[in-house]
């Protein structure tokens, strides 16, 4: 039985605590495996985990996932809000993009877009950047 999905969510949220121990003041809140009930930003979690192919045969299944993190900057002075979310946002991609991070769940990892975002939470509306990554992997199959 493959684990590729709860594997990729696992290393998503590991990265994610690595993130925040490495940049405490840029990440100040918690980080969560799933999107949370509710919000106490700047916080991020582990987002939907789309798979948009699967490409099989009588011994190979190719899995391309299509993974997300979520990260969410509090409200404030506007202009503020976005220097604030763009240095979160920066400092995630060149986390992710350094030290050997490319391998994930057994296979490999890249971050493939990012979307600016509104997050509301039947209270305030929170600044967000979804971050598109692209986890792949090839099993065998019996």
């Amino acid at each position: 039985m493959s684990t590729f999905r709860s594997d990729v969510r696992d290393g998503l949220y590991a990265y994610l605590v690595a993130f925040k121990a490495a940049n405490p003041s840029l990440l100040p809140g918690e980080v969560y495996k799933v999107r949370p009930g509710s919000l106490a930003p700047p916080c991020a979690y582990v987002g939907s985990m789309s798979e948009p192919r699967i490409n099989q045969d009588a011994s190979i299944r190719q899995r391309i996932m299509r993974p997300t993190v979520v990260l969410v900057q509090r409200q404030i002075v506007a202009n503020e809000t976005g220097e604030a979310m763009d240095d979160l946002v920066d400092a995630y991609l060149d986390y992710l993009d350094g030290g050997g991070r490319e391998h994930l769940a057994g296979g490999i990892i890249a971050t493939v877009s990012t979307q600016d975002t509104e997050l509301d939470f039947g209270g305030p509306i929170y600044a967000a950047t979804v971050v598109t990554h692209q986890a792949e992997i090839q099993e065998g199959r019996s």
